[in-house]
């Protein structure tokens, strides 16, 4: 039985690796910043981000409270905690700062 687990493990490892190997060629190939977009932004706890839409207080600069699947944020104005999903709030911000200084992202 053993035998048989090995096997598939080895059987996965070598899709994996090949998959891997046909997306870094895929990437390679195309002009610099198309499969960019793809890529998770790099947004961490406690971050400032600005959002190109303004919550209802005026404000458009939040705090990220949590990040996963979804944000979890907090207006800086009036304390309003939100939580939305990764992909629409990805294409909503404008700047994100960690730490005082201005990230890319």
């Amino acid at each position: 039985m053993n035998g048989v687990k090995e096997e598939n493990n080895s059987i996965q490892e070598i899709y994996f690796k090949n998959a891997l190997c046909r997306f870094a060629s895929l990437r390679a190939s195309m002009p610099c910043g198309i499969l960019d977009k793809w890529w998770i932004m790099d947004i961490r706890v406690n971050d400032k981000i600005i959002l190109k839409k303004e919550h209802p207080c005026k404000n458009r600069e939040f705090e990220v409270l949590r990040v996963g699947m979804d944000f979890k944020i907090r207006c800086t104005k009036c304390g309003r905690e939100v939580r939305v999903l990764r992909k629409k709030i990805e294409h909503n911000i404008k700047t994100v700062y960690r730490d005082g200084e201005k990230v890319d992202v």
